[in-house]
C-alpha cells in the first residue's frame, strides 16, 4: 500500500489555512482519507510532506499522519499474509481510529502506532511551550496579509511581509524577557509602556523603530476587530512621535570634488596602490592596476550619475537610450514597477548637474547607458576617501539623496522633485533631505543657475 500526502491549495480560508488529505493506493483501488487537519501554506513541506518544524501544531499534525500511515501499511501487510482482499470499508475504518475518530481500546492499536499516538501526547516535562493564542493569531493575520491585494491587484512587498515577521519575533523576545502575557484584552497602556521601555532600555532601539512596530501591531489589531474578535480598545491610543533623523547626502563642493577627482594622477596612482597593499596584503601588478583605476572611473562616473539624476542603483544599470524623450528621462522605477509609477528626470546639465556629460562619455560602449558592476558600493567608500570625504561613506543610496536635496536648495519645488524620484508622499519623500533644505520647503529662495546651454545629443536624436 502507498500512502501521500496533500495539501488543498484551492481551498486556503481567510487565515491562509489549507486542509491536508491523504490517499491511499492499493492492488488498484485508490481512496481518498481527509484527517481533518489545517495548515498553513508556507507551513507545509512540501518535499517532505509533511509541516516544517517549529510551528504550534508541528507535532500533533505530524504525529497524526504518520500514526494514519503506519497503521493503513499495517493493515495492508496483514491483510496480504492472511491472502485476504482489503476492501475501501475496512480501510475507512482503520483510518478513522488511527485518527482519532473512533475511540478504540489500547489493544486495537498496533504497537507503532501507539508508540505515534505516545509522542502526540508526551510526558509534561518534556513538553514543549505553545505559542499563546496572540501569536497564533498574529500568525494567520500575516498569513493573510500575504494573500491580500490592493486596489491594482497587486500583493504586498516580501519585504514587507518580512517586516511584520520581524515585529512578531520582537512581541515574542518581549514575552519571553518580560514575562508580560499577550492577550487582546491587555492591549492597553500598561502594555505599551512596558513594550515601550523593553525597546528603548533593554535593546536599545530608537523611538523611530518603536513607532514601526506600534504601528504593525495597531495593524493587526485592526484586523481582529475586523474577525469580530474582543479587543481592548485603548490600544488605539498607543502611538510614538517620530524623530526626525538627519539625512545623510553631499553638499554641491562635495559632488564638485568627486568630480574632479583625477585617477590618472601619480597621486592617485600611490593611493590605489596602497589600498590594494592593505586590503590584499601584497601588491598589486600592473595589469590589475590599470583594470583597477578604470573600474574606479566607471564607478566614480556612475555614483555622479546617481547625483545628477536621483535613480536607483537598479533602475541606473538597466537605464537605456530608449528611456530618454526630449531632454526628460522617462522610467518606471524598478522598485515601484507594479504600481505603475514613472519618473521624469531632467536630461540637461548646470552648474550642479551634469547627466548629459555622464551618459555622452559612455555613448555606444555598452547597452545600457552606463557601466554595470554589481559591487558598486566596494569601490565607492576609496572614491570617498581619495576625495577626503570622511564625514559620512559614499553608497549609491547618497547619490539618490544627494539630488534630492541640492534640487531643492536650486529652488525646485517638492513636487517636481518628487515626480523625478518617484516618491508618492510627501512624508517618505522628506526622509530623503537635511535639515536645512525642510525649510527650502516653505521658502524657494533660489533658483536654478544653468549654464551654457547644452544642445540634446544625437543619443536622443536615434529614438525619435
Amino acid at each position: 500500500m502507498q500512502v501521500k500526502r496533500y495539501i488543498i491549495t484551492s481551498k486556503v480560508n481567510k487565515l491562509g489555512m489549507a486542509p491536508i488529505y491523504l490517499t491511499a493506493s492499493w492492488d488498484g483501488k485508490r481512496l481518498k482519507l481527509f484527517p481533518e487537519e489545517k495548515v498553513h501554506l508556507e507551513a507545509w513541506d512540501n518535499k517532505l510532506k509533511k509541516v516544517k518544524p517549529k510551528q504550534t501544531y508541528t507535532t500533533r499534525i505530524n504525529g497524526k499522519l504518520e500514526a494514519v500511515e503506519i497503521a493503513l501499511t499495517e493493515l495492508y501487510d496483514n491483510a496480504r499474509k492472511a491472502n485476504k482482499a482489503l476492501t475501501e470499508a475496512e480501510v475507512k475504518t482503520e483510518f478513522d481510529k488511527a485518527a482519532g475518530f473512533t475511540v478504540i481500546s489500547a489493544q486495537e492499536l498496533s504497537a507503532s502506532a501507539k508508540k505515534i499516538l505516545q509522542h502526540l501526547s508526551p510526558k509534561k516535562e518534556a513538553e514543549p511551550e505553545l505559542e499563546s493564542p496572540f501569536l497564533q493569531l498574529m500568525d494567520s493575520w500575516i498569513n493573510h496579509k500575504k494573500l491580500e491585494r490592493d486596489s491594482k491587484g497587486n500583493r504586498l512587498e516580501a519585504s514587507t511581509i518580512t517586516a511584520l515577521k520581524a515585529s512578531r519575533d520582537r512581541l515574542i523576545d518581549f514575552e519571553a524577557t518580560t514575562k508580560f502575557k499577550l492577550t487582546l484584552a491587555k492591549m492597553d497602556n500598561l502594555f505599551f509602556q512596558a513594550f515601550l521601555n523593553y525597546m528603548l532600555e533593554n535593546l536599545g532601539q530608537s523611538i523611530n523603530t518603536v513607532g514601526k512596530h506600534i504601528k504593525r501591531l495597531t495593524e493587526f489589531l485592526e484586523w481582529c476587530e475586523d474577525q469580530d474578535l474582543e479587543v481592548n480598545r485603548k490600544y488605539r491610543k498607543m502611538s510614538v512621535t517620530e524623530e526626525y533623523q538627519e539625512v545623510e547626502s553631499l553638499t554641491e563642493e562635495e559632488v564638485h570634488l568627486i568630480y574632479n577627482l583625477d585617477f590618472r594622477t601619480q597621486q592617485a596612482v600611490d593611493f590605489v596602490k596602497q589600498c590594494f597593499r592593505e586590503e590584499y596584503k601584497k601588491e598589486i601588478n600592473r595589469l590589475m592596476l590599470a583594470q583597477r583605476i578604470k573600474v574606479l572611473e566607471e564607478m566614480q562616473d556612475v555614483f555622479l550619475f546617481l547625483c545628477y539624476s536621483g535613480m536607483r542603483i537598479s533602475d541606473a544599470f538597466t537605464f537605456t537610450p530608449k528611456d530618454i524623450h526630449n531632454g526628460i528621462i522617462k522610467i518606471k522605477a524598478g522598485k515601484t514597477k507594479k504600481h505603475n509609477i514613472w519618473c521624469y528626470i531632467p536630461y540637461y546639465d548646470d552648474a550642479i548637474f551634469k547627466p548629459v556629460e555622464i551618459v555622452t562619455k559612455y555613448q555606444g560602449k555598452y547597452n545600457t547607458c552606463l557601466p554595470v558592476n554589481k559591487g558598486i558600493n566596494s569601490y565607492l567608500k576609496y572614491i570617498g576617501k581619495f576625495a577626503g570625504i570622511t564625514r559620512l561613506e559614499l553608497t549609491t543610496k547618497i547619490g539618490r539623496k544627494t539630488f534630492a536635496t541640492l534640487k531643492l536648495y536650486q529652488g525646485v519645488p517638492d513636487r517636481m522633485v518628487m515626480q523625478a524620484t518617484g516618491h508618492k508622499t510627501e512624508k517618505a519623500f522628506v526622509r530623503y533631505i537635511g535639515v536645512n533644505t525642510i525649510k527650502l520647503l516653505e521658502n524657494f529662495q533660489k533658483r536654478s543657475q544653468i549654464s551654457v546651454p547644452v544642445s540634446v545629443p544625437l543619443l536622443e536624436e536615434q529614438n525619435n
